[in-house]
């Protein structure tokens, strides 16, 4: 990884001490990382991946490219502008693309502040809460419209 460190910052064409300014650590810090005395932790190469737009996984193995594609939906900014993780993205995709998936969520926050609602409205601490299911709520259909 040292190696792939160093690639980056000469083609930035930056020394050590800028190279770390950039990422919040120190210019002897990133000289163990390019003499491979040291491997940075995750949250570093984290860091250098967001800050120069590089493929974690070419900065940790070699493989694959070494700039990030640039995005090409409005997910794909999204993704970027708020550093999602993998998980988040297929989270937000699936609420966006299917009604029946957002419409269970939607139930599960309404049951879910109720239930908050009741617990911190006088419900003992250890007490149980029951209560009805709200009813699925069906989505207007899209073809409708059309």
């Amino acid at each position: 990884m040292g190696e792939r460190i160093k690639r980056i910052r000469r083609l930035f064409d930056l020394t050590q001490q800028e190279f770390g300014n950039r990422i919040g650590v120190k210019r002897n810090t990133i000289a163990t990382y390019e003499s491979g005395r040291n491997n940075p932790v995750d949250s570093v190469v984290s860091l250098i991946c967001r800050e120069f737009d590089i493929c974690e996984e070419w900065l940790r193995t070699g493989e694959g490219e070494m700039f990030r594609p640039e995005p090409s939906g409005e997910l794909d900014l999204l993704a970027e502008k708020y550093n999602l993780t993998n998980m988040d993205y297929i989270f937000i995709e699936k609420l966006l693309k299917d009604k029946k998936a957002r419409n269970a969520m939607e139930n599960f926050c309404i049951e879910f502040a109720a239930i908050a609602s009741s617990t911190t409205n006088g419900a003992k601490k250890n007490e149980n809460i029951l209560f009805e299911p709200i009813p699925f709520l069906p989505l207007p259909d899209e073809t409708e419209d059309e």
